[in-house]
């Protein structure tokens, strides 16, 4: 059973990593790396130091976010939709692994790509500081930050989608409510929903 898991989940991280669409993951570095320093402009447009929990707090920013839940959406249904897009799904029934093996396989392929997204994003942040002639890394606070805080929601919002393209049944109307569940999330707060186990 674990050994099935293991050998599914990174056999699809390997097809996802080397697919075409894996040019949304340096899109995003790029993206972060031309984001991050306009939003650490003080007053009058002066830089501020690009010091490391500075530079991680725009990692959650709403355009960012946007962008990985984007990720997130478009990956997790083409994981749930990879047989029958291909017309594959009658056979990949009939191979031994069960569902569950395949779900959760396919969830933790998406997990390991989050988990890459989140090594992207380590690396635009010491190219940030290096670009400004900073170089004081505080290493433990990016471990801290981008691969405990941040990526426990993502992982949690990973988990909702994949089971959102499963119980829906519908490709681009998982992908568009996968989309409105990110929206009620953020708009929330706006509505009286302000703690996050409630949300």
């Amino acid at each position: 059973f674990i050994y099935q898991i293991r050998k599914l989940a990174i056999t699809f991280y390997v097809e996802l990593v080397s697919s075409a669409s894996v040019v949304m993951l340096p899109a995003i570095a790029i993206y972060a790396f031309v984001l991050i320093p306009n939003l650490t402009l003080g007053p009058l447009d002066v830089p501020m130091l690009p010091v490391t929990d500075r530079i991680v707090d725009y990692f959650d920013h709403s355009a960012l976010q946007i962008f990985m839940v984007m990720l997130m959406t478009f990956f997790g249904g083409q994981l749930i939709w990879r047989e029958r897009d291909s017309r594959l799904n009658e056979i990949s029934d009939a191979t031994p692994a069960s569902n569950t093996v395949m779900l959760i396989s396919k969830y933790l392929s998406l997990a390991l790509i989050i988990v890459t997204v989140h090594l992207v994003f380590m690396v635009a942040a010491i190219l940030i500081q290096l670009s400004r002639e900073y170089y004081e890394f505080n290493f433990p606070l990016y471990l801290q930050m981008l691969f405990g805080v941040q990526l426990l929601e993502n992982l949690m919002f990973a988990a909702v989608a994949v089971a959102i393209h499963v119980v829906l049944n519908q490709k681009y109307v998982s992908h568009l409510a996968v989309m409105f569940f990110y929206v009620y999330t953020v708009a929330a707060p706006r509505f009286g929903l302000e703690h996050k186990l409630l949300i």
